[in-house]
């Protein structure tokens, strides 16, 4: 599958997070392969097609035009030609998330897990809404179906991990965390599980090679790593540079509860007003 093809007006940062899942879960559910619905309403490739543009175009408002009434529009449109979009029903949990309605965001991962049972990354994400509201436990059990389906998968060993670590099991934690860093876009989450246990000079390590790579992606996962650290001032630096590059995560800085302790410094409180967030 030709992935750049699926979003040719997007910015490099935004195709690679939005073709995440494409990139590690094989594409996108045709209508041969769409699971059978309650009404067993056959879905047109035309229909298909839209819904697929309508998904594209809510994934920009959301994460690069921070258009919130937009993507919310472009969602529902999406999922009304195509209820078996899994993305669709993914990205919209995740702006439910941000406003704080997480019922809603998990039935809407559920919705995507239902309709595309074989993709890793909605068990994982579902896991990572579970983890950011506190429930541990149930979070790694949530992400370990994404292991029954890619043994490898990198973003569920990156929360299982994180889970572990939390819960009070370190070794396990980081042998997932490893696993994890095997993907350069959860090299972070190692970083952070080091900070975590205090290895500090691991984890600054770590912070120094992602600063080195240059990449954009990088600025949120370095602001986890210091804020984890107690480094608030360092932490504060980079989440301004998520800001400044729009990382598609920083409308969720407040949903973070890695980053949601530096929410008394002005320039944070700044940075959430500029974005004019949904709730």
């Amino acid at each position: 599958m030709k992935i750049k093809h699926l979003f040719p007006k997007l910015n490099y940062l935004l195709f690679l997070f939005l073709s995440f899942s494409l990139i590690h879960c094989g594409g996108e559910t045709t209508s041969e392969e769409a699971p059978e619905t309650e009404t067993e309403t056959e879905i047109s490739e035309e229909a298909i097609a839209q819904a697929a543009s309508w998904a594209d175009t809510a994934q920009m408002k959301q994460y690069v035009l921070w258009d919130w009434e937009g993507a919310e529009t472009a969602f529902q449109k999406a999922i009304e030609l195509n209820p078996n979009l899994g993305r669709a029903h993914a990205h919209y949990g995740w702006l439910h998330h941000l406003r704080g309605d997480n019922a809603k965001g998990i039935e809407e991962m559920k919705t995507a897990m239902k309709v595309e049972p074989k993709n890793p990354l909605w068990h994982a994400w579902h896991g990572w809404m579970l983890l950011w509201e506190d429930d541990k436990a149930i979070a790694m059990e949530a992400a370990k179906g994404g292991l029954e389906i890619d043994s490898s998968f990198s973003v569920s060993h990156y929360i299982i991990g994180t889970c572990l670590n939390h819960l009070g099991e370190s070794e396990k934690a980081m042998e997932h965390l490893e696993m994890a860093a095997k993907d350069p876009m959860f090299v972070f989450g190692l970083g952070v599980g080091h900070a975590f246990i205090g290895n500090k000079e691991k984890a600054i390590e770590i912070a120094d090679q992602l600063v080195a790579t240059g990449e954009t992606w990088n600025t949120w996962g370095t602001a986890e790593i210091y804020s984890t650290l107690g480094d608030s001032e360092k932490a504060m630096e980079w989440v301004q540079k998520a800001f400044d590059q729009k990382h598609p995560y920083i409308p969720w800085i407040e949903r973070n509860p890695i980053l949601s302790v530096l929410n008394e410094n002005p320039k944070y409180q700044e940075i959430v007003a500029a974005m004019n967030l949904p709730y």
